[in-house]
Protein backbone atom coordinates (compact mmCIF):
# COMPACT_ATOMS: atom_id res chain seq x y z
CA UNK A 1 0.00 0.00 0.00
CA UNK A 2 1.73 3.46 -0.74
CA UNK A 3 0.83 6.72 1.54
CA UNK A 4 0.46 10.46 -0.27
CA UNK A 5 1.39 13.31 1.25
CA UNK A 6 -0.30 16.34 0.37
CA UNK A 7 1.42 19.47 -0.22
CA UNK A 8 0.15 21.16 3.23
CA UNK A 9 1.64 18.54 4.95
CA UNK A 10 5.03 19.00 3.57
CA UNK A 11 4.88 22.44 4.24
CA UNK A 12 3.99 21.60 7.99
CA UNK A 13 6.90 19.32 8.06
CA UNK A 14 9.23 21.69 6.75
CA UNK A 15 8.37 25.00 9.12
CA UNK A 16 8.34 22.27 11.92
CA UNK A 17 12.03 20.98 11.36
CA UNK A 18 12.92 24.55 10.62
CA UNK A 19 11.66 25.34 14.04
CA UNK A 20 13.90 22.96 15.52
CA UNK A 21 16.79 23.87 14.02
CA UNK A 22 16.39 27.29 15.12
CA UNK A 23 15.25 26.56 18.45
CA UNK A 24 18.93 24.50 18.83
CA UNK A 25 20.97 27.38 16.97
CA UNK A 26 19.49 29.49 19.53
CA UNK A 27 20.36 27.07 22.43
CA UNK A 28 23.75 26.39 21.34
CA UNK A 29 24.51 30.02 21.50
CA UNK A 30 22.90 30.62 24.72
CA UNK A 31 24.73 27.72 26.35
CA UNK A 32 28.06 29.14 24.47
CA UNK A 33 26.98 32.74 25.78
CA UNK A 34 26.22 31.35 29.50
CA UNK A 35 29.67 29.45 29.61
CA UNK A 36 31.98 32.49 28.42
CA UNK A 37 34.59 33.48 31.00
CA UNK A 38 36.52 36.80 31.28
CA UNK A 39 40.05 37.43 33.64
CA UNK A 40 42.88 39.60 33.52
CA UNK A 41 46.58 38.49 33.26
CA UNK A 42 47.75 39.50 36.76
CA UNK A 43 46.43 40.07 40.13
CA UNK A 44 47.46 44.38 40.00
CA UNK A 45 48.69 46.25 37.17
CA UNK A 46 50.84 49.20 38.48
CA UNK A 47 51.00 52.48 36.54
CA UNK A 48 53.53 54.08 36.74
CA UNK A 49 52.31 57.63 35.74
CA UNK A 50 49.37 58.64 38.00
CA UNK A 51 47.96 60.43 34.73
CA UNK A 52 47.55 56.95 32.74
CA UNK A 53 46.34 53.96 33.06
CA UNK A 54 49.19 50.94 33.07
CA UNK A 55 48.95 48.78 30.14
CA UNK A 56 46.46 45.49 30.83
CA UNK A 57 45.74 42.44 29.28
CA UNK A 58 42.21 41.07 29.23
CA UNK A 59 41.76 37.05 28.05
CA UNK A 60 38.26 34.72 27.99
CA UNK A 61 36.97 31.83 26.63
CA UNK A 62 33.62 30.24 25.60
CA UNK A 63 32.43 33.33 22.88
CA UNK A 64 31.15 32.31 19.82
CA UNK A 65 33.89 32.20 17.02
CA UNK A 66 34.04 34.84 15.21
CA UNK A 67 31.90 37.39 17.35
CA UNK A 68 33.03 40.91 17.84
CA UNK A 69 33.74 41.02 21.80
CA UNK A 70 33.57 44.59 23.38
CA UNK A 71 35.31 45.08 26.64
CA UNK A 72 34.01 47.95 28.58
CA UNK A 73 35.00 49.69 31.92
CA UNK A 74 35.78 52.60 33.61
CA UNK A 75 38.57 54.58 30.94
CA UNK A 76 38.28 51.15 28.88
CA UNK A 77 36.61 50.92 25.61
CA UNK A 78 38.02 47.72 23.37
CA UNK A 79 37.57 45.24 21.58
CA UNK A 80 38.51 42.15 19.45
CA UNK A 81 37.70 39.27 17.46
CA UNK A 82 36.66 35.59 19.38
CA UNK A 83 39.07 32.57 17.59
CA UNK A 84 37.89 29.31 16.60
CA UNK A 85 38.18 27.88 19.77
CA UNK A 86 35.89 30.98 21.43
CA UNK A 87 38.88 32.55 23.10
CA UNK A 88 39.81 36.15 23.26
CA UNK A 89 43.32 38.30 24.25
CA UNK A 90 42.90 41.53 24.61
CA UNK A 91 45.58 44.06 25.13
CA UNK A 92 44.72 47.92 26.54
CA UNK A 93 45.08 50.78 28.90
CA UNK A 94 43.95 50.29 32.41
CA UNK A 95 41.89 52.45 34.45
CA UNK A 96 43.17 55.86 36.14
CA UNK A 97 43.22 56.02 39.68
CA UNK A 98 41.02 58.92 41.14
CA UNK A 99 44.28 59.87 42.72
CA UNK A 100 47.63 60.50 42.06
CA UNK A 101 48.71 59.45 45.86
CA UNK A 102 49.78 55.80 46.86
CA UNK A 103 46.28 54.07 45.95
CA UNK A 104 44.84 50.77 44.81
CA UNK A 105 41.59 50.71 43.56
CA UNK A 106 39.28 47.92 41.49
CA UNK A 107 37.28 48.40 38.63
CA UNK A 108 34.88 46.06 36.88
CA UNK A 109 34.91 44.93 33.23
CA UNK A 110 32.72 44.10 31.08
CA UNK A 111 32.46 41.72 28.07
CA UNK A 112 29.75 41.99 25.26
CA UNK A 113 28.74 41.17 21.85
CA UNK A 114 25.66 42.48 19.71
CA UNK A 115 23.13 40.63 21.88
CA UNK A 116 24.20 41.91 25.26
CA UNK A 117 26.47 41.31 28.36
CA UNK A 118 28.46 38.09 28.27
CA UNK A 119 31.10 38.16 30.94
CA UNK A 120 32.35 40.39 33.74
CA UNK A 121 35.38 40.52 35.89
CA UNK A 122 37.59 42.81 38.08
CA UNK A 123 40.62 44.42 37.33
CA UNK A 124 43.14 45.95 40.53
CA UNK A 125 45.30 49.03 39.77
CA UNK A 126 47.53 50.79 41.56
CA UNK A 127 49.91 53.85 41.36
CA UNK A 128 53.39 53.89 41.92
CA UNK A 129 53.43 56.57 44.51
CA UNK A 130 55.18 57.82 47.55
CA UNK A 131 53.62 60.05 50.26
CA UNK A 132 53.34 61.21 53.61
CA UNK A 133 51.02 62.49 55.97
CA UNK A 134 51.38 64.99 56.91
CA UNK A 135 53.49 66.40 54.05
CA UNK A 136 55.69 68.84 56.24
CA UNK A 137 57.16 68.34 59.31
CA UNK A 138 60.41 68.61 61.36
CA UNK A 139 63.29 65.94 60.64
CA UNK A 140 62.75 64.87 64.36
CA UNK A 141 58.79 64.58 63.77
CA UNK A 142 56.83 60.89 63.18
CA UNK A 143 55.16 60.88 60.01
CA UNK A 144 53.03 57.99 58.25
CA UNK A 145 54.45 56.99 54.90
CA UNK A 146 52.74 55.87 52.38
CA UNK A 147 53.70 53.35 49.54
CA UNK A 148 51.99 51.63 46.64
CA UNK A 149 53.14 50.02 43.45
CA UNK A 150 56.53 48.28 45.04
CA UNK A 151 57.16 44.66 44.09
CA UNK A 152 55.14 42.78 46.80
CA UNK A 153 57.19 40.96 49.54
CA UNK A 154 60.22 43.10 49.31
CA UNK A 155 61.70 45.79 51.80
CA UNK A 156 61.23 49.53 50.69
CA UNK A 157 63.97 51.81 51.21
CA UNK A 158 64.95 55.25 51.33
CA UNK A 159 68.13 56.71 50.60
CA UNK A 160 69.16 60.15 50.93
CA UNK A 161 72.22 61.58 48.64
CA UNK A 162 74.14 64.53 48.06
CA UNK A 163 75.79 63.27 45.23
CA UNK A 164 76.65 60.58 47.11
CA UNK A 165 74.42 58.42 49.69
CA UNK A 166 74.59 60.19 52.81
CA UNK A 167 71.83 57.92 54.62
CA UNK A 168 68.97 55.18 54.67
CA UNK A 169 65.76 54.10 56.26
CA UNK A 170 63.91 50.99 55.78
CA UNK A 171 59.83 50.83 55.78
CA UNK A 172 58.92 46.77 56.04
CA UNK A 173 58.09 44.52 53.19
CA UNK A 174 55.56 45.63 50.71
CA UNK A 175 52.68 43.61 50.77
CA UNK A 176 50.75 42.05 47.75
CA UNK A 177 49.09 41.99 45.65
CA UNK A 178 49.99 45.93 45.10
CA UNK A 179 53.10 45.93 46.64
CA UNK A 180 51.19 48.78 49.40
CA UNK A 181 53.17 49.86 52.70
CA UNK A 182 52.10 52.68 55.75
CA UNK A 183 54.78 52.70 58.23
CA UNK A 184 55.32 55.59 60.94
CA UNK A 185 59.03 56.50 60.37
CA UNK A 186 61.04 60.20 60.62
CA UNK A 187 61.29 62.32 57.92
CA UNK A 188 65.30 61.61 58.22
CA UNK A 189 67.00 58.74 59.77
CA UNK A 190 68.09 60.10 64.00
CA UNK A 191 65.68 63.28 62.91
CA UNK A 192 69.16 65.50 62.79
CA UNK A 193 70.19 66.01 58.89
CA UNK A 194 73.67 67.67 58.57
CA UNK A 195 71.74 69.36 54.96
CA UNK A 196 68.59 71.27 54.95
CA UNK A 197 67.92 69.78 51.09
CA UNK A 198 68.54 66.02 49.83
CA UNK A 199 67.68 64.06 46.57
CA UNK A 200 65.81 61.29 47.62
CA UNK A 201 65.66 57.67 46.32
CA UNK A 202 62.83 55.07 47.39
CA UNK A 203 63.66 51.40 46.06
CA UNK A 204 63.80 48.46 47.08
CA UNK A 205 67.58 47.49 47.34
CA UNK A 206 69.35 48.23 50.70
CA UNK A 207 72.97 49.41 48.76
CA UNK A 208 72.28 52.57 46.86
CA UNK A 209 72.83 51.71 43.32
CA UNK A 210 71.18 53.89 40.15
CA UNK A 211 70.39 51.05 38.36
CA UNK A 212 67.65 49.78 41.12
CA UNK A 213 63.71 49.18 39.75
CA UNK A 214 61.47 50.02 40.73
CA UNK A 215 62.57 53.31 42.21
CA UNK A 216 60.96 57.48 42.94
CA UNK A 217 63.74 59.97 42.70
CA UNK A 218 62.60 63.51 44.08
CA UNK A 219 63.63 66.07 46.39
CA UNK A 220 63.45 66.61 50.15
CA UNK A 221 63.87 69.95 52.22
CA UNK A 222 64.13 70.35 55.92
CA UNK A 223 63.58 74.27 57.23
Amino acid sequence: MRFCESAGVRRRLLRATMWVVAFAVGATAAAQASAATLAVTKPCYVSANAGSGAPIVIVGSGFTPGDTIEIEGTDVFASGTASPAGQIMIATGGPILSTPRPGVQSFRLTAKDAAGVLATTTVTMANFSVDTTPSVAKPTSKVTWHFSGFTPGKTVWVHYVRKAPIAEMSFGRAKAPCGTLTAKRTFYPGGHPQFSKYTVVFDQVKRYTKRARPRIVTTLSFF
